[in-house]
């Protein structure tokens, strides 16, 4: 075993561990060492195995009919879309989180002013806001959509890094979202990730409706039939 392989392994036992500590705190489940040491060594093995198993998930969608739509998720289950708006000038940002069932229905949604160091930041604390969204429910297991690659990356692999501006809220989200049975991470396009961009714009400029999830405007339910009826056959 290389030293990377060691590293690997033991990095992997330790996110298994914490979260195994967060499923106790919020979940009240008794601890089992033996499952969490077997679980993290299965998860490095199939890691160190596949190096590229991450790329599937996170690849830029190939030129065809459903890159430019927004998918929604199976049959009983749900999807958050989370967005940000950031301005460099004044530090300050918009958050979205939008959160839609699988025929499409805006079910539910958190709009945010606030500031941001960055637009990674203020991408991150989106997302945060979409964790927020999932625990009012609350949800179980739910697909989160993010059109920042790199979050989307990190969240997807234990090992990766992210810009000291955003490592905190990192961590926060990766708490937040063990606490959860399942949270599917998956990347976006910008342009299917209209509906939260819009509402994300909306609360930057501190013009966000305070009904805008249950009473949508006309060009943010332009976008949302439009997501609804989804690629053409």
């Amino acid at each position: 075993m290389t030293d990377s392989q060691f590293t690997t392994h033991v990095v992997f036992l330790l996110w298994f561990i914490w979260k195994e500590r967060c499923n106790c705190v919020f979940n009240h489940i008794s601890p089992n060492s033996l499952s969490v040491a077997s679980r993290a060594f299965r998860a490095s093995s199939e890691f160190l195995a596949i190096p590229t198993f991450i790329s599937p998930k996170i690849h830029r969608p190939c030129n065809s009919e459903d890159s430019f739509h927004w998918l929604p998720p199976p049959v009983h289950s749900w999807k958050i879309n989370t967005d940000a708006a950031w301005d460099s000038s004044t530090l300050s940002c918009g958050l979205s989180a939008l959160l839609r069932d699988s025929t499409g229905t805006l079910v539910k949604g958190l709009s945010q002013s606030n500031f941001a160091s960055s637009s990674l930041a203020a991408e991150a604390m989106a997302i945060d806001l979409g964790l927020s969204l999932a625990s009012s429910i609350p949800l179980s297991s739910f697909q989160l959509e993010s059109d920042s690659l790199v979050l989307i990356s990190a969240f997807l692999n234990p090992l990766s890094a992210v810009d000291w501006s955003t490592s905190q809220i990192v961590s926060t989200i990766r708490t937040k979202a063990s606490s959860f049975n399942r949270v599917n991470w998956r990347w976006t396009s910008r342009r299917t990730n209209a509906a939260a961009d819009l509402v994300a714009a909306w609360a930057s400029r501190r013009v966000c409706p305070v009904d805008w999830d249950s009473n949508p405007p006309p060009s943010l339910m332009r976008i949302l039939l439009y997501d609804a009826a989804g690629p053409p056959p």
